[in-house]
């Protein structure tokens, strides 16, 4: 008899655990969808890296196919660039035997840019990292169940 009412108990906080969690999944999901429903999530979820990975970003395939897109426009303009500047940008001095090109201060200028650009996405993707996980964060811990199992150690 007394493990019939211990195992109904046992059957009950189950049942309640299972309902917290799924309400807790709920919760999160909503918080998320809320989340990546503005346009300064859409910037952190673009310049994130994890913006990238189909489970943690519903933008994910978007993402990709835009970063395909700029990496191919970005391509094509720096090439033509490159061209336009060796060809335009270069100034030719002809001795009796030889020819010596110099760039002009415009290449050492673009090169000065593209270096600090280089460095500010670093700084910038990594604060758009830190951003997205701080959101998922917060979404998972404002879910009622969820922070509390992981803190009991179940699985949700």
């Amino acid at each position: 008899m007394v493990g019939t009412v211990r195992g109904k108990a046992q059957t009950s906080e189950v049942i309640r655990i299972s309902y917290a969690l799924d309400n807790g999944k709920q919760t999160q999901q909503q918080c998320l969808a809320a989340y990546y429903n503005t346009t300064a999530s859409e910037v952190v979820d673009f310049g994130s890296l994890l913006g990238l990975v189909p489970g943690w970003s519903p933008n994910a395939k978007t993402n990709i196919k835009e970063i395909a897109t700029l990496g191919a426009a970005k391509a094509v303009g720096l090439k033509g660039s490159a061209k336009l500047a060796s060809t335009y940008d270069v100034q030719q001095i002809r001795t009796l035997n030889s020819l010596v090109k110099i760039p002009s201060e415009a290449g050492g200028g673009l090169d000065t840019i593209f270096h600090f650009l280089s460095k500010a996405v670093l700084v910038v993707t990594t604060a758009a990292i830190v951003i997205d996980i701080s959101a998922h964060y917060a979404c998972w811990a404002a879910a009622p169940g969820l922070a509390n199992s992981w803190a009991q150690g179940q699985q949700y």
